[in-house]
């Protein structure tokens, strides 16, 4: 399954409302298939080609699904179960240390269809930012303009970094291969390519330099607020992901702690309100993405949905293929009290739990693990202590009480069972593909500040504990860094975030195993995806990365 690229044209001026001159131009080609050099003649003809650029970080092969897919699925078996029938990603999917191993080839088609829609999008920043004298800021402003090419340059060198070359931690960031470092156009007709187009890799501290660069000078350049194209906060929680995964911990301190302060972002009041942005909300975007691909029933395909999602019969509006399975080792990693015992009488079930809660009156509980009597969705109607009494509805069999346990955290049974226990996360089939939440500021936050010992912004303990609270789950009186760590994880699963952490925080994943792992430790040239045959064919300076020649 790999797609096709959308060529940019008139089209794409006329669906954003943007305007631009045709008077003497109606043989207009679309601007992917014109050379550079006759291609871009007026300001709306590089205002389309960043919408262009916005397309090509939108598509499934990048922001709009598999750069934040991989992330969570490779070498993940034990939490997140692939089943589906995509060579390519069952080979990520499938890594482990055992013999039996999966082996990522070097003609993996995610591995190159990333790696060739990420230069084919940097082809065309490169073009705006070498043009940018045709822009009069009649149609966007050219502050804007820049910022904008640069802030999608900048984030595709980060993400190339993490996907082709050792992390930061991994050896001498000095020494090791990155990807090729492209800072001018290149010719898309083929027979004017020359030496000067096909670089060798760069290193990884030269791509991190340029991505750090591209984006400290896009926040100075984009505005505060750009509907769902990048902003100057969008730019600094970027910066604070670099910093993070270089461990300058004050670095990403600091940039998130802007995006907190900039006033333009909050947390959604519940997290089901986060999701199903087209189904439940007519495609408004909640609040709490910092950065997002916005889909829409005529524009883009949410990847994510394509593969974490599943059509589900009594919600309307899902789809998907239902190839991500997640496992119960991963359910069970979600906090749940004791119940000492219980009672049920007309609609209304006491629990005595053995530990405090936060809940209030006229909040959503989920209890699961108990047996169908109990089982379900309750609105707590009374709190004393460490007893709970809920309402029920149709429960209406008293029974003796007797012992087991419930499920606290919300996000512990946010998941729909069809045939695999799917996230609701991505079920709607429309719904936005958030790339930077506001949540994952406070939790970048938190980390950093306990790291250095500092309280900017909040107290670390209060920083968790927001995002515990949205879910039901008690205050935390002590907080370390595993704590930390475990919020993260839970909260910002199915995202993108898991192998990264994992490699920043040098950990190992699971692979097939929850209890004795068998997953590639984060340094392991397992990890990293080969340099795409194709592209070793075509430029002989590339070199191949460890484990694929």
């Amino acid at each position: 399954m790999k797609k096709n690229f959308v060529k940019i044209g008139l089209l794409a001026l006329t669906l954003l409302g943007l305007p631009f001159a045709c008077a003497d131009r109606l043989d207009i080609v679309p601007f992917l298939s014109q050379p550079s050099d006759t291609g871009l003649k007026t300001e709306g003809d590089l205002v389309g080609l960043l919408i262009g650029a916005y397309d090509g970080i939108q598509d499934t092969d990048s922001y709009g699904g598999d750069i934040l897919l991989l992330s969570d699925i490779w070498s993940n078996r034990a939490h997140l179960r692939f089943r589906g029938t995509f060579a390519g990603l069952s080979q990520i999917a499938n890594v482990n240390t055992l013999a039996t191993s999966s082996i990522i080839t070097t003609d993996n088609a995610w591995a190159r269809d990333m790696w060739a829609n990420a230069y084919r999008t940097i082809n065309m920043t490169n073009l705006i930012l070498e043009n940018l004298s045709l822009s009069q800021g009649l149609v966007r402003p050219t502050n804007t303009v820049q910022g904008e090419a640069l802030f999608i340059r900048g984030s595709l060198y980060f993400e190339l970094a993490r996907l082709y070359g050792r992390t930061w931690q991994d050896g001498d960031p000095n020494q090791n291969l990155a990807v090729p470092l492209v800072l001018t156009s290149s010719p898309f007709q083929e027979d004017k390519l020359t030496d000067a187009n096909l670089p060798p890799r760069a290193t990884v501290a030269q791509i991190y330099a340029q991505a750090k660069a591209d984006l400290t000078t896009a926040s100075t350049l984009l505005p505060n607020s750009n509907k769902q194209y990048a902003t100057k906060w969008a730019a600094l929680a970027q910066l604070s992901r670099i910093a993070l995964m270089q461990g300058d911990y004050a670095a990403a301190l600091d940039a998130a702690n802007q995006v907190i302060n900039s006033g333009v972002y909050s947390l959604a009041p519940l997290f089901g309100d986060l999701w199903f942005n087209f189904i439940n909300f007519d495609g408004f975007a909640p609040k709490e993405y910092v950065f997002y691909m916005r889909m829409t029933v005529q524009d883009g395909t949410n990847g994510l949905n394509t593969y974490y999602g599943q059509t589900v019969s009594s919600i309307p509006g899902t789809a998907g293929r239902g190839d991500l399975d997640v496992q119960t080792p991963f359910v069970n990693l979600h906090e749940s009290f004791s119940v000492t015992s219980r009672a049920l009488t007309g609609n209304v079930a006491t629990l005595t739990t053995s530990a405090a809660h936060n809940f209030q009156v006229g909040q959503t509980v989920y209890v699961t693990n108990l047996d169908a009597t109990f089982n379900g969705t309750y609105i707590i109607s009374a709190v004393t202590s460490n007893t709970l009494s809920y309402s029920k509805i149709n429960a209406d069999v008293s029974v003796a009480s007797s012992t087991g346990n419930a499920t606290a955290d919300v996000r512990g049974t946010y998941f729909t069972v069809t045939n695999r226990r799917l996230t609701n996360k991505h079920l709607d089939r429309f719904g936005h593909v958030p790339v930077i939440r506001l949540a994952e500021m406070y939790l970048t936050r938190a980390e950093a500040n306990f790291r250095l010992g500092s309280s900017v912004g909040d107290s670390p303990l209060n920083d968790v504990n927001r995002i515990r609270a949205r879910v039901n789950l008690a205050p935390l009186v002590l907080v370390d860094l595993a704590a930390i760590l475990k919020e993260r994880s839970l909260e910002l699963a199915f995202e993108g975030q898991r192998l990264h952490d994992i490699k920043r925080t040098q950990g190992r994943t699971l692979g097939s195993s929850a209890t004795t792992p068998n997953g590639p430790f984060w340094n392991s040239p397992k990890l990293i995806l080969p340099i795409p045959l194709r592209e070793i064919e075509v430029n002989k300076k590339l070199v191949q990365n460890e484990g694929y020649q």
